[in-house]
């Protein structure tokens, strides 16, 4: 029998598959991403799917352990809430049946990364690509220990650009948006945003707006999104005018704070909407504004 593991990242489920042709094979994937469709495919060729409500970390090394399941695909943030558990609880469970670990879904910090690999060996399988442009890249546990922070090679049937502004190849080791081309891969367009597929596209390339840059052997890091990047530094006056233009002046902050760094979700990825809810030191521009306009009205 074969069994694996999979969740949702954006709210994460996970499932096990158990698979009856294989008596040492155990498989799994995500539910997003456009994986999915592997479930079915093993539900077809008559696998046990077993589901959670929510994804507990404990309860996956639990299942690891009972079904003795070799392969999953899991996202960073599950990867966190692994190396968050107890040291005794991680003890009470044995791991060493896990073969293979697909990772997938978002970026995974590098120490994240080794901590896993640390715990469970050699058996993390990195996988870089997005819904519009499929799987593009791979990098098994012994690639990327010897190239850090690499999200792997192209992989087969997969024609890999990287481009400047200009729409040029960028030298070896020059940062620049990558495009791919994937054979097979499923055309599509935007609902209502016909222009939007045309805009991603340059010579029958499409790209998700990752910025990365390539080594000698091939291998890809990720270094930015093109559309988070700023185009232009700010100040406090300028913040005021903009809204000036478009508020009462009662609801223009007074108090208008820069931070360091934005706060990251548990995730580890960047959480703007946390700078606006009122934790932290955007709380101050909050709190301006609705002093200004309950005394003002």
């Amino acid at each position: 029998m074969t069994n694996s593991m999979s969740a949702w990242p954006t709210q994460p489920l996970s499932f096990a598959v158990t698979q009856k042709y294989f008596p040492s094979v155990k498989q799994g994937i995500p539910r997003s991403g456009g994986h999915s469709s592997r479930a079915l495919g093993w539900v077809r060729s008559r696998s046990f799917v077993v589901l959670q409500d929510r994804f507990d970390a404990e309860d996956l090394l639990r299942l690891i352990y009972e079904k003795q399941i070799s392969n999953l695909m899991l996202v960073p943030i599950m990867f966190n809430r692994l190396l968050q558990l107890p040291d005794e609880t991680r003890a009470k469970y044995d791991v060493s049946s896990v073969r293979h670990v697909v990772l997938g879904g978002a970026p995974c910090p590098q120490h994240t990364k080794q901590a896993m690999i640390d715990w469970w060996g050699p058996v993390l399988i990195e996988q870089y690509g997005s819904l519009e442009i499929g799987v593009c890249t791979g990098a098994t546990a012994q690639e990327w220990m010897a190239h850090p922070g690499a999200v792997g090679k192209a992989l087969v049937d997969v024609n890999i650009k990287i481009l400047d502004a200009d729409g040029i190849e960028v030298p070896i080791g020059e940062p620049g948006e990558i495009y791919t081309q994937i054979a097979q891969q499923p055309d599509f367009e935007y609902e209502g945003r016909p222009d939007a597929r045309a805009e991603m596209e340059k010579d029958g390339f499409l790209t998700a707006g990752d910025i990365d840059y390539h080594d000698n052997d091939g291998f890809l890091y990720l270094s930015d999104r093109k559309k988070d990047m700023d185009s232009v530094a700010v100040t406090a006056d300028d913040v005021r005018s903009f809204v000036g233009r478009r508020l009462a002046n009662y609801k223009v902050p007074k108090v208008i704070d820069f931070l360091d760094e934005i706060p990251q979700l548990d995730s580890e990825k960047s959480s703007s909407a946390s700078c606006a809810s009122g934790n932290g030191p955007q709380a101050a521009v909050q709190s301006s504004c609705y002093a200004d306009q309950h005394s003002n009205g």
